[in-house]
């Protein structure tokens, strides 16, 4: 019997943590209450709006590593709407609280893998998809980072998985649609199935019973 062999074990989102240097010499503009252009020590350059002086409302601050972040600032925070772009090609759109990532968000990672969902503090929390640059999807529920909850995951040859996820794989009741025409349907420990289930053969003949590491050992 076939396997699920992708596992759905995602990496942790780095923290972004917008942290400002002490040091800083408004260059232009109204850096107390209004537009200015605030330069730091550390050349990274602030361009937007100040309340009380402080990043508060449309900015752009750009990192002297090449990071950049365009959107809404509060109290020196990223905060409301906004993107981060990274140096390595990495990209981050969507809602902030506190300089984290909060709420409904797109995270494009440097390699063209691809989160679109809910963050919550900073990780993957809620619903959302995910698509790897080999053509594998998944979309469900997340927790910490991670699939887990009912999902969908489909690979690039067609094998569909449906059913619930601990920890980044199928664990529990799930079936599994095989592109040779058969299927699976039962129970899933680890990424194999384990436990009651049912085989179907592609000519519709089934086999009900007990499932060991993905092989049948009977009724």
């Amino acid at each position: 019997m076939k396997n699920l062999i992708t596992p759905v074990l995602l990496a942790m989102v780095a923290t972004l943590v917008l942290t400002l240097p002490a040091a800083a010499k408004c260059t232009d503009g109204d850096c107390k209450n209004g537009l200015g252009t605030l330069v730091f020590d550390s050349n990274a350059k602030y361009v937007g709006s100040f309340k009380d002086g402080k990043l508060e409302g449309q900015g752009t601050l750009e990192y002297s590593n090449g990071d950049k972040y365009a959107g809404e600032f509060k109290d020196d925070h990223f905060h409301g709407s906004g993107s981060y772009i990274s140096s390595d090609g990495s990209k981050y759109e969507g809602e902030w609280i506190d300089s984290k990532r909060h709420g409904n968000g797109t995270q494009t990672f440097a390699d063209g893998k691809q989160y679109i969902g809910q963050f919550d503090q900073d990780r993957k929390q809620g619903k959302g998809s995910l698509k790897f640059t080999d053509g594998t999807t998944y979309e469900g529920e997340f927790i910490a980072d991670v699939a887990h909850g009912q999902g969908v995951l489909t690979s690039p040859k067609g094998d569909k998985y449906t059913g619930r996820f601990e920890n980044g794989l199928p664990n529990g009741e799930g079936t599994m649609l095989y592109s040779n025409g058969s299927s699976y349907t039962g129970n899933w420990q680890n990424n194999v199935p384990n436990g009651q289930g049912t085989y179907t053969y592609p000519d519709g003949k089934k086999i009900k019973g007990f499932f060991r590491d993905g092989n049948y050992v009977g009724e």
